[in-house]
């Protein structure tokens, strides 16, 4: 949905000089950039052209490269892996925690190793990773953490937002998060040399404040896109009290028998999401697993996405998954993924419009799962 400021945002970029990514001065692009680390707590943002890209500059930025190990968990968009294989490094692939889908602390602990130059978390749905243990794992390293922070627009775990809790966090403004232009990211940072780093990095390599140019690539984003962002800013807050509330609703309103709904964690000071999840017992729903019943609420009309695979169900990934099994064993810790592959079988992701409605969006839901749960009963009745 668009409206009447997002029209006039675009053709105030288009009566001006800069449409695109490079010209100076960006009003368009300084203006986001000041106000959304403001908003997440960091000093520093980088507009890019996509998430995906803004994960690869921000390892490349640190200097992470060949020979590197990053260690990723195994449950999130392929992206995440594909960005460190992009800037040369090896992704290191953790199982994660059932109630957050997010990497494993235990198992991340166990992944460090001489060569490890980075550990990236991913916050998925309503949940953030355990930044506590993260950050300590991390420190007593000496390694860097880079937060895949694509779905977290303003999250915040003890009241420090997500993206901010290490040396870069990444943000994806695609067209189904919660504040979106159809593409692009934001790398943020609270380091002025890694700011200037990413900055020559997104564009061509050319030296920001000084020094000497970096191996770069055209990674802008242009001024039309960062107008657009600049309005969903300004409606965010509001946008995201709203998916709270209508959150907190569906935590208690939710009592079907084979649906979990895993409470926020406390530390979790600020919740929001661009896509809310939930599991399904598959024996509650006579055996049906996830996709089945996620194609069943879509037909009653409830807008969902799929789970994202476990990564190591990817070909691209198999030759650092051998580098794994030949490092640990195949039942070695940190190389069982039970729990991802546990979750995408059973995993369903609500889109962020279940909960445009507030309370007829949420009594709508809640009857479909209990309308497909009582179809799949029946069927399982039957001799």
């Amino acid at each position: 949905m668009y409206g009447a400021d997002d029209v006039s945002a675009l053709e105030q970029v288009l009566a001006g000089d800069a449409w695109g990514g490079h010209p100076v001065p960006r009003p368009a692009a300084t203006r986001f950039t000041t106000d959304f680390a403001r908003y997440q707590g960091a000093r520093h943002g980088v507009l890019t052209s996509s998430g995906t890209a803004g994960l690869e500059i921000a390892l490349r930025a640190l200097g992470i490269g060949e020979g590197d190990e990053v260690i990723v968990p195994c449950l999130s968009f392929m992206a995440t892996a594909a960005a460190v294989i992009s800037a040369g490094a090896k992704p290191v692939f953790v199982d994660v925690e059932a109630a957050t889908s997010a990497m494993d602390p235990d198992h991340v602990a166990a992944a460090v190793t001489s060569r490890t130059r980075a550990i990236m978390p991913v916050h998925l749905a309503q949940h953030m990773a355990d930044m506590d243990r993260l950050t300590a794992i991390a420190r007593k390293a000496g390694v860097a953490i880079v937060e895949d922070a694509a779905q977290a627009h303003g999250q915040r775990w003890r009241e420090v937002g997500a993206g901010c809790f290490g040396e870069f966090g990444v943000f994806s403004h695609q067209d189904s998060k919660g504040m979106a232009a159809g593409e692009g990211g934001s790398i943020l940072t609270s380091d002025e040399n890694l700011a200037r780093a990413v900055e020559s990095i997104v564009d061509c390599g050319r030296a920001k404040g000084g020094g000497p140019p970096l191996r770069g690539g055209n990674h802008r984003m242009t001024e039309l896109q960062a107008a657009l962002l600049n309005v969903a800013l300004t409606r965010f807050p509001a946008q995201r009290e709203m998916r709270a509330a209508a959150a907190a609703q569906l935590y208690s309103a939710c009592q079907v028998q084979g649906v979990t709904i895993h409470p926020a964690d406390p530390r979790l000071t600020r919740l929001s999401f661009s896509r809310f999840s939930l599991t399904i017992e598959p024996q509650e729903f006579a055996g049906a697993d996830g996709l089945t019943v996620r194609r069943a609420l879509e037909a009653e009309g409830i807008p969902c996405w799929a789970p994202y695979p476990s990564l190591r169900h990817y070909d691209l990934f198999e030759p650092w998954l051998d580098l794994l099994r030949q490092r640990c064993g195949a039942d070695a810790v940190p190389f069982g993924f039970d729990t991802g592959d546990a979750l995408w079988a059973r995993q369903i992701y609500l889109r962020e419009n279940v909960f445009r409605d507030g309370t007829d969006g949420i009594a709508d839901l809640v009857e479909a799962l209990a309308k497909v749960h009582d179809a799949a009963s029946a069927l399982g009745d039957q001799p």
